[in-house]
């Protein structure tokens, strides 16, 4: 389990064994940014082969080999892809491995977008653009062409992997600038939540978004958590409560829990490999589990896991991994 900390002005990544809550081994860097909400690295560490990539808050990118954290090769998306600009609230896309290649966004004049060899840190291909946003990128063959989708600072956009060509751009239109939810791929389409609502993005044979989306609606509208695919539903959070969209009926809303005072804010959700259950993990710390086998969802227990957070829990066959600014806390799944 991968871990990114910051403390005393540093940059803390550790690799955790689950087993025995140990420290197998920490790596160490210097941070002194001064950021609202803290400093602390918002992307999430990437696992690729006998490999780990991190990305500091402050632009440091980091290979880190997994058998005892060694620094193979590091890249600073602020220095060395050209003249940029920190954004407001530090670099926030998490490393991407798309098509045998890793994708940042630096956000430079001439590198907006940047595709690095794995191996090495070498760059194999840049693209000039815009600013980066505070959303991650996802990968997919969408019309037919493998290609990066997520935000820039002007709109939603598709880059090829294989040469970083801007196949297509949406303007977003939205007024503060910024979107932190990750766009979902579901069936070949793009799915794109944000403060406006949330729509449906089909695509056409040459790799193009078809800027008219299939479906749209305002029921879901969080400020920063990423909807999940669950089944036949996109299950979302209106820093409310948990809304539940039909994904075979034009995102209609189809569901609304209970409103809660423990679901406030954010929250994350993570549905396991067979759909039939979901964890909601609020910032309150409290856990809501959700029986999806019905014909609508339906919150079957809730329990307090950890105090205040923004982290997202980790979900694996046999545990639930999950952190406050304190500890880090894994509870067994019953059965797993």
């Amino acid at each position: 389990m991968a871990v990114a900390d910051h403390a005393e002005h540093r940059d803390v990544f550790r690799l955790i064994d689950l087993g025995t809550g140990r420290e197998r081994w920490r790596c160490e860097r210097d941070n002194p940014l001064d950021l609202d909400y803290g400093s602390a690295p918002r992307a999430t560490p990437l696992f690729a082969g006998d490999c780990m990539f991190v990305l500091g808050a402050g632009g440091e990118l980091l290979s880190l080999g997994l058998a005892g954290g060694n620094i193979r090769w590091t890249r600073n998306l602020l220095t060395d892809f050209g003249p940029t600009s920190l954004p407001t609230w530090g670099y926030c896309c998490s490393p991407l491995i798309a098509d045998a290649r890793l994708i940042v966004n630096p956000g430079a004049h001439g590198a907006a977008v940047v595709a690095i060899e794995p191996a090495t840190g070498t760059r194999l291909w840049s693209v000039a653009g815009e600013a980066p946003n505070y959303s991650s990128f996802v990968a997919g063959p969408f019309g037919g062409v493998i290609q990066v989708a997520g935000y820039d600072q002007k709109g939603l956009c598709g880059w090829a992997c294989d040469s970083g060509r801007l196949l297509w751009r949406v303007a977003t239109g939205l007024g503060k600038g910024y979107v932190v939810p990750t766009p979902v791929a579901w069936e070949g389409k793009l799915i794109v939540a944000h403060e406006k609502g949330t729509e449906l993005y089909a695509f056409r044979p040459d790799g193009a978004v078809n800027p008219h989306p299939l479906a749209t609606t305002r029921q879901l509208s969080p400020a920063m958590g990423t909807p999940t695919l669950a089944k036949d539903w996109l299950l979302g959070h209106d820093n409310r409560r948990v809304i539940a969209l039909s994904l075979k009926d034009s995102l209609n809303l189809r569901w609304k829990g209970p409103a809660d005072p423990r679901q406030k804010g954010l929250a994350h959700l993570a549905v396991q490999e067979d759909g039939a259950r979901a964890i909601v993990f609020c910032q309150s710390g409290w856990a809501f589990l959700l029986d999806l086998s019905g014909p609508e969802p339906a919150i079957i227990d809730q329990r307090e896991l950890t105090g205040t957070t923004w982290a997202h829990p980790a979900v694996l066959e046999t545990a639930l991994v999950c952190r406050d600014a304190t500890a880090l806390y894994c509870y067994q799944i019953p059965g797993g």
